[in-house]
């Protein structure tokens, strides 16, 4: 059966200046693509109750966390309930875990829409070692702030020395990337292993 993975969706505004709630579509597309159901998770602590009807969940990128991601990060880790963040999803994950963001200095992580913008080293005996299984690679990048500091399991950095991936290993999986990999999927063999090992960690026949 395949699994039904939560996405928490992002307060926004849509043209007319309205309040929204949105997910980004190629996060959607990713997970479709590699066999999982998605249903939005309305950003209020409410949703906190439900937590448990998800085999897995992403937190997105955006412009800025509110309480309830930190409490959902909280809730996951209790739960071992399979987690994925990306962008200010892995900067709050590392909040959450004696992690402090400070805004970036370095010009290596100047956006430059879906292209592989500089390289990060992986750390054997990570998880996301395990799932990439190379200790150099290219990734995109889109972020203004960086993590310090945090006390999980830093799994990979940039040239420059920037967090891009931090995890616990103690977990099925717990596993937050500074860059995008929703955006490279179509193009990059890593960022498929990436999101087809969170959907098998979400998998309950395993």
């Amino acid at each position: 059966m395949r699994p039904i993975i939560g996405v928490v969706l992002r307060p926004d505004k849509n043209i007319n200046e309205k309040n929204v709630q949105i997910i980004y579509n190629n996060i959607y597309k990713a997970l479709n693509e590699y066999g999982a159901y998605t249903i939005g998770i309305i950003n209020d602590m409410k949703s906190l109750e439900i937590l448990n009807q998800f085999d897995g969940i992403v937190l997105q990128g955006g412009n800025f966390a509110t309480e309830f991601d930190y409490e959902l990060i909280k809730k996951c880790y209790q739960l071992d309930l399979p987690l994925l963040g990306i962008c200010l999803g892995m900067q709050t994950i590392g909040e959450t875990f004696g992690g402090n963001l400070q805004e970036i200095s370095s010009n290596i992580h100047n956006p430059i829409e879906n292209l592989r913008q500089h390289n990060i080293t992986i750390y054997k005996n990570t998880k996301l070692f395990d799932i990439i299984g190379e200790y150099n690679i290219s990734v995109n990048s889109r972020h203004n702030y960086e993590i310090k500091g945090t006390n999980l399991t830093i799994a990979a950095r940039s040239d420059d020395g920037v967090i891009e991936a931090i995890e616990d290993t103690t977990k099925k999986f717990f596993v937050g990337v500074e860059w995008h990999p929703e955006d490279m999927i179509n193009y990059d063999d890593y960022s498929k292993k990436i999101f087809k090992s969170f959907i098998k960690s979400c998998n309950k026949e395993n």
